[in-house]
C-alpha cells in the first residue's frame, strides 16, 4: 500500500475509528520510542564525558572536609550516575559488562602509577579552591575509597541497580 492509498482510507474512517487509528499510531511510537537505545560507541562517548566531574565530586566529598557542599556534590554524583544507569546499548535494558563500566570510570584516570600524581595535579588546577580545606585523608587513601566506590558502582550499572549508590558512599565514609 502506498501513501495515497492509506491518506484516502483514513479519509474515510468515522471519528470512532480514527481515534482508534490516532491511540495506535501513538502507543506504537512510544514503544519505539522507548525502546530505542544506544550504539556502545555513543554509551562509551556519554560515560567518558561524565568520568571527569563525578571523579572530580568524589575527590570533593572523600578527601576534604566541606560540610557546606557535601551533600550538594553527592546530588551532583547522583545525577550523573542516574544519566549514566539510564543509557542502554544496542537495545532496550541492555547494559555493559561490569569490567567496561569500572575501566571507563576508574582506570581511565587512577592508573596503578598515576594516582597520587592526578589528585596532586588537580589540587593545583581545578580543585585550588579546596587547598585551605581541612583534609581527611591523604592521597592513598582517597584513592583506595575511589576504586571500592566505583568497583561498587560498575557492580550496579552492569545490573541497572546503581540508583542508591550515594548511601554506600555515606556508609563507606563513616566507617
Amino acid at each position: 500500500m502506498n501513501k495515497e492509498e492509506i491518506i484516502e482510507i483514513l479519509k474515510n474512517l468515522s471519528d470512532d475509528e480514527m481515534q482508534i487509528v490516532r491511540e495506535h499510531v501513538v502507543n506504537r511510537f512510544s514503544d519505539i520510542i522507548s525502546e530505542m537505545a544506544f550504539d556502545r560507541k555513543t554509551v562509551i562517548k556519554k560515560i567518558e564525558g561524565l568520568e571527569r566531574p563525578i571523579n572530580l565530586h568524589l575527590i570533593k566529598v572523600i578527601r576534604y572536609k566541606d560540610e557546606l557542599n557535601f551533600e550538594k556534590h553527592l546530588k551532583d554524583i547522583k545525577k550523573w550516575i542516574e544519566e549514566i544507569q539510564e543509557l542502554d546499548v544496542g537495545k532496550k535494558d541492555k547494559k555493559l559488562p561490569e569490567r567496561e563500566y569500572f575501566k571507563l570510570l576508574f582506570t581511565s584516570r587512577f592508573s596503578d602509577e598515576h594516582n597520587s600524581k592526578y589528585i596532586l595535579k588537580l589540587e593545583k588546577g581545578v580543585l585550588s579552591e579546596y587547598s585551605n580545606l581541612p583534609k581527611l585523608r591523604d592521597e592513598k587513601e582517597t584513592i583506595s575509597l575511589i576504586y571500592k566506590i566505583e568497583k561498587e558502582l560498575a557492580k550496579r550499572l552492569s545490573e541497572d541497580n546503581a540508583y542508591d549508590i550515594i548511601s554506600y558512599i555515606k556508609d563507606l565514609l563513616k566507617g
